[in-house]
């Protein structure tokens, strides 16, 4: 979003969720959307940490992703809602900050590998996908707050399949002291 002000994170997310038409990245044609905006209680521009008290009160979900790089995540929105998930990438500087609105992350992070077919990313871990089935697979282990990985129960792990060992047809044993000879 061409913008001169510290409202960057604000036209982004009305670019995203309420503007439909051309030119969204003009804050001339988001202007008339402003109004919905509530400004009390939040500095801009907006430190990241204040993000997920802003999405809450506008009843959007953002998640917010950094560049230095490679694209990587600081905020996850838990819960993405439908229509209304902004993508951001926060740029930072020694003397500035801005948020820009990422409208496909998976072209933004398109050349990460040297893979050239269509790929899938996670939202919340970034991992790729090659197909739509096991990126959907992902999404539904990914985005539960159950650990994928069942750790085992017992506490102490030993090895038990003995019978899986490949015999070794022999063994040699050195004494390497037998060899030192006494020094003068």
């Amino acid at each position: 979003i061409k913008n001169s002000d510290q409202l960057c994170i604000v036209w982004c997310i009305l670019a995203a969720t309420v503007a439909r038409g051309k030119n969204l990245n003009r804050t001339s044609s988001l202007k008339k959307y402003l109004p919905t905006i509530i400004f009390d209680g939040f500095t801009f521009p907006m430190p990241v940490d204040e993000v997920p008290r802003f999405a809450k009160l506008h009843n959007v979900s953002i998640s917010v992703y950094g560049f230095k790089n490679d694209v990587f995540p600081i905020i996850i929105a838990r819960e993405m809602i439908p229509g209304r998930h902004v993508n951001l990438l926060y740029l930072e500087s020694q003397q500035s900050s801005h948020y820009c609105w990422i409208r496909n992350l998976d072209g933004l992070l398109f050349d990460q590998n040297k893979h050239r077919t269509k790929k899938f990313f996670c939202n919340m871990c970034l991992k790729v996908f090659y197909t739509k089935d096991n990126f959907e697979t992902h999404q539904n282990v990914c985005g539960s707050k159950e650990p994928s990985i069942k750790m085992p129960k017992d506490k102490i792990l030993k090895f038990k399949s003995f019978h899986k060992q490949l015999r070794i047809p022999y063994v040699i044993y050195a004494d390497f002291e037998c060899l030192i000879e006494p020094a003068e």
